[in-house]
């Protein structure tokens, strides 16, 4: 089935159908250079933002990155005995006064009649709704800043132009518009026609896009791009000193813009300190779990934790001996130093299980709780069951926090509340792209909440757009 906002907006972005032919998640990831932290600085783009603004960028003496050796320790067992959910059990309720929720919930929602308008809506701490429609269309929702102050949207238009519309927490509207034709950019002979598949924040200043070419048809032309959302600055640079990236690519960069995460061609994953340029940590050096290498952008298969710590990505949850077939993934977790890689899923030892995947790796606010999607395949089924798990950092354990309604095709990105209490997601009914859902999940004790509401997509949890 195809994602919902592509069924309503003839959109460049659609959501695969997770059935368990597709349980494979996908992610190939390109390194284009970057940066550090406001220490850290890139070489000069086309334009040029305000010298304060603007990362740097140190390079080797040499040139060349450095292999860091580091010791792996025998992965420690994840408590997963408590990673059942029994769908049946699923008790949905009504939102009402007496559900104490944070307030500044926000989603967004396109009116089927009519695609070129764009509804924003935040809830107040009485559930009521504030609203403001937003004209033009879009391709793709970055979603709310992380620190909560603006509401991005990414369109390309038809002559090659990137434009950035940004809703702040004050309602106010801005649009700021990029060539994306720069010479970083397009490459010596390439006639191109960028589409774009995805963005995602990484500070609150800067942005991952991942741009495709429209004319070609293998879809190997993925470009992904940094871009500077006050300065209005765009920016690519693949880098030849690196280890060989992977085409139909992205990388995967902390919030403090000193590590990045990317998928190379003959080492494999690859981890890199943006400052020195040293490669950290690969899975060449060690028999680690491996990312899956398929298609593109998809389902957030990796996530960095707030403070930069650690990253957790999909991948085989058995050393390479021993691996499950592809389509059967689930997370593992590496820390910043490169010290060690392991899985904290164990979907691979549950009995009575023909197959499962994992998606949507998100962390809490506060950093101690990493959410995800565990797709399940019973024995003797060619249905799946979608369940919500936490990963708690603090117990070293593994819980099914509820069974998820809905497809998860057509389910977009969770949204955790500030206090990292509440889960929230947007959803369709299977093969029903015009009944859609809005759902909030109490973790501490698996309730459901549906509010009343119809929306594309839940795209933050932020109390600034309250007035």
């Amino acid at each position: 089935m195809q994602g919902v906002e592509a069924e309503m907006s003839s959109m460049t972005t659609s959501r695969p159908d997770l059935r368990r032919q597709g349980l494979c998640l996908v992610f190939c990831m390109q390194f284009a250079l970057l940066v550090a932290c406001q220490q850290t600085n890139l070489p000069p783009a086309t334009s040029t933002p305000s010298a304060e603004a603007t990362p740097t960028f140190r390079s080797s003496e040499t040139g060349t990155p450095t292999v860091t050796p580091t010791a792996t320790p025998a992965p420690l067992p994840v408590d997963f005995s408590r990673a059942r959910c029994a769908p049946d059990d699923i008790v949905i309720q009504g939102l009402d006064e007496e559900v104490d929720l944070p307030e500044g919930l926000i989603a967004v929602d396109r009116p089927y009649e009519d695609k070129s308008i764009v509804e924003v809506s935040a809830m107040d701490r009485h559930h009521e709704l504030i609203s403001a429609r937003l004209g033009g269309d879009y391709d793709v929702v970055v979603g709310v800043s992380p620190n909560g102050k603006k509401l991005l949207f990414l369109q390309v238009l038809g002559d090659n132009l990137l434009e950035l519309r940004t809703l702040d927490s004050e309602w106010r509207e801005s649009v700021v518009s990029m060539d994306i034709e720069l010479e970083s950019v397009v490459r010596p002979g390439e006639d191109t026609s960028w589409g774009i598949l995805h963005g995602r924040w990484i500070d609150d200043r800067w942005i991952v896009a991942d741009l495709f070419d429209r004319f070609d048809s293998s879809g190997r032309a993925v470009r992904p791009v940094l871009i500077d959302t006050i300065d209005g600055v765009l920016m690519a640079y693949p880098d030849s000193s690196l280890p060989a990236i992977v085409p139909q690519s992205t990388f995967v960069m902390s919030p403090d813009l000193e590590r990045v995460l990317y998928m190379s061609e003959e080492q494999g994953l690859v981890l890199v300190d943006t400052r020195s340029r040293s490669v950290l940590w690969n899975e060449a050096m060690y028999d680690v779990p491996h990312m899956i290498l398929s298609g593109f952008g998809w389902g957030d298969p990796a996530s960095w934790s707030p403070d930069s710590a650690f990253i957790a990505y999909v991948a085989h949850e058995e050393a390479s001996g021993n691996r499950r077939p592809a389509d059967e993934v689930g997370a593992a977790i590496l820390d910043r130093e490169g010290r060690r890689s392991r899985p904290i899923t164990g979907f691979s030892e549950m009995d009575h299980i023909d197959g499962f995947g994992v998606s949507d790796l998100t962390w809490s606010p506060d950093g101690r709780f990493l959410a995800f999607v565990g797709a399940v395949t019973p024995a003797q089924s060619d249905d799946y069951i979608m369940s919500l798990y936490l990963y708690d950092r603090e117990s070293d354990q593994v819980r099914c926090v509820t069974s998820l309604m809905g497809d998860t095709g057509d389910r977009m990105r969770m949204a955790w509340s500030p206090d990292s209490a509440f889960i929230s997601y947007a959803t369709i009914l299977i093969d029903n792209i015009v009944d859609r859902r809005w759902f909030i999940v109490d973790l501490d004790n698996g309730s459901m909440f549906q509010v009343d509401e119809k929306v594309l997509r839940v795209v933050g949890w932020s109390p600034e757009f309250i007035p």
